[in-house]
């Protein structure tokens, strides 16, 4: 676990959640309010007052969150580019955005791109997405994520897609009361190592059953805010994953394992460092499960 002294006297000072963007969401097709589980029995058994977990396993009909952030950064890049303030509707802006010939491309392990060619089906434009897609053109790249980041980033310049404002921020974070704890594969641990160079590293991954997270490169954009507002940095591997996705599946929560990765993490520390962590029997916990249930190749 690397803790970071940047984030001892950094506060957020961006949207709350009772912004624009909260009215936006409430606007698409198939809104819904995601449940928070409470798990006691887990909380008992780890010695915490109460443990949450926001389960985002059903996000306007999707399989993941990543739809929140695709949504919001699309509908503002689609909006400005045709001069629309962030008022206009989402028939309004898709008319406009057709009338243009403009077209969303991206890269993706799988829901970000699933969320991206469901807000291109919303506006009625066309979808290029570097590996798997709804309803879009799927373009398969031999490498690893970030490879299909370089060739999505060429295409959009190419074409002059406006996608690239959307390319993938991976947010993958569990909060205790006061603090942020974020969490990444041992494979793929490209926050922790920039953490600890001060400045963004990049490094070769490998491969993990936690396919949405497996980045080699921490988003330029969500750099400033990680860089200073996490206050922790966890790795986990594929194993005890697995268990957590195995675990929370008999409290009735089923998850993927990106969506029990923020469990693993929040054991880790427990492990390691429960007095550091100030966490305690008063302690109350959330988790952000971001990924339902799916199939994958359970790790030796």
């Amino acid at each position: 676990m690397f803790t970071n002294a940047s984030a001892s006297t950094w506060r957020y000072d961006g949207p709350r959640p009772d912004s624009e963007v909260l009215t936006f969401h409430e606007q698409l097709p198939d809104y819904n309010v995601t449940p928070l589980v409470d798990l006691p029995d887990l909380a008992r058994e780890l010695g915490l007052g109460h443990i949450l977990l926001k389960d985002e396993s059903n996000r306007f009909g999707l399989p993941a969150f990543k739809i929140l952030g695709a949504s919001w950064a699309i509908y503002k890049a689609v909006a400005s580019k045709c001069s629309l303030p962030l008022t206009v509707s989402l028939e309004e802006l898709g008319k406009e955005a057709k009338a243009r010939k403009l077209a969303l491309v991206t890269c993706t392990e799988g829901n970000w791109g699933r969320a991206t060619a469901r807000m291109a089906k919303y506006l009625g434009v066309e979808a290029r997405i570097f590996i798997p897609g709804e309803g879009a053109d799927v373009v398969v790249v031999e490498g690893t994520y970030d490879d299909s980041f370089q060739a999505a980033r060429h295409e959009a310049g190419k074409r002059d897609i406006f996608g690239r404002y959307a390319l993938q921020v991976n947010l993958k974070t569990s909060f205790s009361y006061g603090t942020v704890i974020a969490v990444e594969p041992d494979s793929a641990a490209c926050l922790q190592s920039s953490l600890r160079h001060g400045r963004i590293t990049s490094l070769e991954t490998r491969h993990t059953i936690m396919n949405g997270m497996n980045c080699g490169t921490v988003s330029y954009i969500a750099w400033p805010i990680l860089s200073r507002g996490v206050d922790a940095s966890v790795t986990v591997g594929d194993k005890e994953v697995h268990d957590d996705v195995q675990h929370l599946r008999e409290q009735g929560v089923h998850v993927g394992p990106c969506g029990a990765v923020t469990l693993s993490a929040l054991r880790k520390v427990l492990r390691e460092d429960k007095t550091g962590s100030g966490l305690d029997e008063h302690s109350v916990v959330v988790l952000f499960s971001t990924e339902g249930a799916r199939n994958y190749v359970v790790p030796s």
